[in-house]
């Protein structure tokens, strides 16, 4: 014999039904803001890995452009001395005054003078051959691990190479030279002859090394702008933290609401099968 189900049954069956599908329903948008959560997370760290390594290298180059000032600075300091010196000694009116006999004898006081101005000259174009190096290996290595900054150095116009340009600077201030030949002073430094030079091409070998410590200060000013736009590069990459932090909590507090939203529906689909079988059961009794 067929037993009749009644609309009663049929609606809580339904029921049943409806919220264990959304139950599921839920449950599937939590796993879905679960996913985003997780990509979410992953862009936040990539953001604060570069951000730290965007904060090193600012760092860097403010310590490099301050070592590389006071370096420079500490240089320009002495850079007259020995040639005023040697100006003095080779004064005739001191000459007649025997000046020499003031030193001891034997010792080449000219000599000694002209070498401190050599090594002046020398020390200025180590100081910017070293700068150059310095401020390379740090732009060549950021711009491998910072995608923002890729062919920053390596296409070969980067002002760093300026550094030891020195052709460049003594042809840009011809003007300040009595010997007007750039090949003239750097032979002589390769080959470390100076026997040929004259009062006049001792005041170009002070002038050169004071414009190529000059071209050093000069550059300083184009580090500050590469400083400036490393900074503005750290507050981009803060507003998007900020920005994916809010969407963090946005998706945090969605998927806490789905989570809750499926546990109700469970507990509802149980409450209404309880009802169900409570009801089946009265049917069962009243029939008998």
């Amino acid at each position: 014999m067929r037993r009749k189900i009644d609309n009663r049954s049929v609606i809580l069956i339904i029921l049943i039904a409806t919220f264990t599908l959304l139950s599921y329903v839920f449950d599937q948008l939590v796993i879905r803001n679960e996913d985003k959560l997780r990509t979410q997370d992953i862009k936040y760290q990539n953001l604060f890995t570069e951000r730290k390594s965007l904060e090193s290298l600012s760092t860097q180059i403010m310590n490099y452009s301050n070592d590389i000032y006071m370096q420079s600075t500490d240089t320009l300091e002495n850079r007259n001395i020995w040639l005023k010196q040697y100006m003095l000694l080779n004064n005739k009116d001191i000459k007649n005054k025997n000046f020499r006999e003031n030193f001891i004898d034997g010792y080449d006081l000219s000599q000694f003078l002209k070498n401190q101005i050599i090594d002046y000259f020398k020390d200025c174009l180590q100081m910017s051959g070293l700068a150059e190096l310095e401020l390379s290996d740090m732009f060549a290595y950021y711009q491998r691990i910072l995608p923002e900054f890729k062919n920053w150095y390596s296409d070969g116009t980067h002002y760093s190479n300026n550094y030891t340009n020195w052709k460049m600077v003594f042809n840009n201030n011809l003007s300040v030279f009595n010997t007007k030949d750039y090949d003239y002073y750097m032979k002589a430094n390769e080959n470390n002859s100076f026997d040929s030079f004259k009062l006049k091409n001792w005041f170009d070998l002070i002038n050169f090394g004071n414009l190529v410590l000059k071209n050093i200060f000069d550059i300083q000013y184009k580090i500050t702008d590469d400083n400036i736009i490393v900074l503005k590069k750290i507050s981009e990459i803060e507003i998007q933290m900020n920005e994916i932090l809010t969407e963090i909590k946005k998706t945090s507090a969605f998927k806490n609401y789905y989570i809750l939203s499926s546990i109700f529906s469970q507990i509802v689909s149980l409450l209404i099968l309880l009802i169900l079988f409570r009801h089946l059961l009265l049917n069962i009794k009243s029939r008998k």
